[in-house]
């Protein structure tokens, strides 16, 4: 028999799995329900705390699974620290299949979708998101934190990103680079057995 695992999505919803299932799953949709979990999806319009560890590395802070919940300890994840209440989500995972790291950018659901998220790093070339999936909590580009893109994050300052409202109409949004890269070393640490 397999465990189930129940997760609050919004309002009344929960949506129930088996950690077996998520194994051929696309990695988007993966990291989507470690961040629901780990940050904690609304119920009722009411966030759910969820037993977590919390490391603040300066601007940045390493969230992880507590060790009671055995179908998500160990999840790991980094997020910049701020307002909880930002209308853009910036979240990095590890990848659990290998080395390195994704990259999960929520925004509002109504945003216009084809231009994706701009990623600037100072005044560096910008990197681009492309949204991959949207459902009720927000629509949501994932990334591969690699190559140039990691070494521009853990070499900067600010993080600027950038979703379009209407065609022609951007809106920023900045996040601070103090820290990252003690918290992205600790995020890879973080999955050793």
């Amino acid at each position: 028999m397999h465990k189930r695992t129940h997760l609050p999505v919004t309002g009344k919803l929960f949506l129930s799995i088996r950690r077996s299932e998520l194994v051929g799953a696309p990695m988007i949709f993966r990291l989507l329900l470690l961040c629901t979990v780990l940050i904690g999806a609304p119920v009722n319009g009411v966030a759910q705390p969820v037993p977590q560890d919390t490391r603040v590395f300066q601007d940045w802070r390493l969230i992880c699974a507590d060790q009671a919940d055995e179908d998500i300890a160990g999840s790991c994840q980094i997020v910049p620290s701020g307002d909880p209440q930002e209308v853009v989500l910036f979240s990095i995972s590890a990848d659990p299949e290998g080395a390195g790291a994704y990259g999960v950018i929520t925004a509002p659901v109504g945003i216009y979708l084809i231009p994706g998220v701009q990623l600037r790093v100072d005044q560096r070339r910008p990197f681009k998101a492309l949204y991959e999936v949207c459902d009720q909590t927000g629509c949501h580009a994932g990334f591969k934190v690699s190559g140039a893109l990691l070494k521009a994050f853990q070499q900067g300052l600010n993080l600027r990103l950038r979703v379009w409202t209407e065609d022609a109409k951007g809106t920023e949004f900045n996040f601070s680079l103090r820290g990252f890269s003690a918290a992205y070393q600790a995020l890879l640490e973080s999955r050793a057995p």
